[in-house]
């Protein structure tokens, strides 16, 4: 979709594409001999702090602006960076490549989300090939998925092409949150820690964004035995009636 709109020169990039691809897939070949779980303590507050970036920097839209890294320079070292953390970890690779185009190579929001998406591509790529040939991919979930992805991306290029930046930083803001929580909060974690925290963010984001329309409340029962309470106090009510 980018590409067909001009955002995204293909044959210009197909190198960047390469190197992203052959660096994920060397990262998830090495993903078993790597401490990934010192990377996973860290990871929280980089995408914490990336969302903020995007969120507070001022002046931030589709306008290009000065280029700090030559193409090569950017292409022989964020670029494989990046791809290789995409093969071994994952969470967040999207973001990282975004800060880097924006911050490094000087493009505006719209352009960066473009390239983000075609080196994000490539190392996912490179990386299932890896998985393909160590380990044991889940081809029937992983087909149903990336059909899926496939559909919403299509949809969600069409609307970030049309609306811009007004779009792009409040999801990616949103998204690097939402990521570091779910980072903070695994599935052991039990949900009930999760909940304030949650609305404590959301509180922050809505200060950061005041234009985006987010939910007033966060509430949930804490206990089955309080439905319970509560409908035999309902009930009792109606008899009394």
């Amino acid at each position: 979709s980018y590409a067909s709109r001009g955002l995204v020169d293909l044959r210009s990039q197909w190198k960047s594409a390469l190197i992203a691809g052959a660096a994920g897939a060397l990262g998830a070949a090495l993903v078993s001999y790597l401490p990934t779980d010192d990377l996973r303590l860290i990871l929280p507050v980089i995408l914490i702090a990336i969302a903020a970036f995007f969120a507070l920097k001022p002046g931030l839209n589709d306008l290009d602006r000065v280029q700090r890294v030559a193409s090569a320079a950017f292409a022989l070292t964020a670029v494989p960076l990046v791809g290789f953390y995409d093969g071994v970890l994952g969470p967040g690779a999207g973001s990282f490549y975004m800060i880097a185009f924006v911050t490094l190579a000087g493009y505006g929001v719209l352009k960066a989300t473009a390239h983000t998406k075609l080196l994000n591509f490539a190392s996912n790529l490179g990386g299932l090939a890896a998985f393909a040939l160590f380990g044991q991919p889940l081809w029937l979930v992983g087909i149903v998925m990336g059909g899926a992805q496939i559909v919403g991306a299509m949809l969600g290029a069409r609307l970030a092409t049309r609306i811009g930046a007004r779009l792009i930083k409040p999801l990616l803001v949103a998204t690097s949150l939402a990521l570091a929580l779910r980072l903070i909060y695994p599935d052991e974690a039990p949900l009930d820690n999760g909940v304030p925290v949650l609305a404590s963010v959301a509180a922050i984001f809505r200060q950061m964004i005041p234009d985006l329309p987010m939910p007033v409340t966060i509430t949930r029962p804490r206990h089955s035995s309080s439905r319970r309470t509560a409908r035999s106090k309902l009930s009792s009510s109606r008899s009394t009636r």
